[in-house]
């Protein structure tokens, strides 16, 4: 029985940088924090490609993605919320 070649999967991915974990600040309380969502929009596949490209640079973790949903330009989203401090 052959060997798959997973090398084609190695060189894609090895042209990434890699993910770094991401830094622990300290958490401000509920009514100083306002969410931000951001949202990618397109097909299955390209949606997939950003997201794993966004892990791999250690930006969010791909479980902290929505499920797809359908989008109202007849593509697919999934949003990913982040929490950031509320200017004065």
């Amino acid at each position: 029985m052959s060997q798959p070649d997973h090398s084609s999967i190695h060189l894609r991915h090895s042209a990434f940088l890699p993910a770094v974990p991401a830094p622990q600040p300290t958490e401000p309380t509920a009514e100083s924090r306002e969410p931000v969502q951001l949202m990618v929009i397109g097909s299955a596949q390209g949606i997939e490609t950003i997201i794993q490209n966004l892990h791999l640079r250690g930006f969010a973790h791909i479980n902290e993605w929505s499920l797809a949903m359908p989008h109202s330009s007849g593509k697919l989203m999934r949003v990913l919320t982040r929490w950031v401090q509320q200017q004065p």
